[in-house]
């Protein structure tokens, strides 16, 4: 186990850095996507600004995943605290920052949208009970049983993601979703080999 700990280490660094690379490109982009949404908007009322009970769904949909995100972060906060390895606790910080941009992003969008966006996460449903069980579940136990909670509430939180993407989203919020989605199933799988090795 110490041995597969210290090989992760580097190849964890790597993916931090790189991953720190893309968010940056990723911030230039999603804001260019928010001004792109706002002239979607206005095309689909007929030249008229879309107002906030004009996107009342749609607002409602990124506000679920900002509560996601949020869990996510404080899931992951709690985890990386409990953490045994540095290797470990260094990547679920990493994933709680990680669920930190996303929520922001998704922020920003509900802003675009004229809406409030979320700042707390959920208080009931699936997803809240998946990450309380990551926090009971990680008190004074060891990394295996952290990975396993952790994949369990990104399993929730991928279906969540997968629900909103079954709406009518715009196009430059539907490529903020996808990308997100996209990460957290990498996340997952990455979770799952950690799981399996540890």
């Amino acid at each position: 186990m110490s041995d597969q700990t210290g090989q992760t280490d580097t190849t964890e660094t790597e993916q931090a850095q790189k991953t720190e690379a893309e968010q940056a490109d990723t911030q230039q982009t999603d804001t260019q996507q928010a001004d792109t949404t706002k002239t979607e908007q206005t095309e689909e009322t007929g030249g008229e600004p879309a107002t906030a009970e004009d996107n009342r769904d749609l607002i409602e949909a990124l506000n679920t995943l900002i509560r996601t995100c949020i869990d996510g972060e404080i899931g992951y906060q709690e985890a990386a605290e409990e953490a045994d390895h540095d290797s470990y606790r260094a990547l679920f910080e990493q994933y709680a920052k990680e669920r930190a941009r996303f929520a922001s992003e998704l922020q920003g969008e509900v802003k675009g949208l004229g809406g409030t966006p979320e700042t707390s996460g959920s208080t009931s449903g699936a997803l809240h009970r998946a990450w309380l069980n990551v926090r009971d579940a990680v008190t004074g136990k060891g990394d295996a049983d952290i990975i396993a909670e952790c994949l369990r509430g990104e399993t929730v939180a991928l279906e969540a993601y997968d629900e909103a993407l079954e709406g009518d989203l715009p196009g430059s919020i539907e490529r903020t979703v996808e990308r997100q989605r996209a990460r957290i199933a990498e996340v997952a799988r990455r979770l799952e080999t950690l799981d399996d090795a540890a």
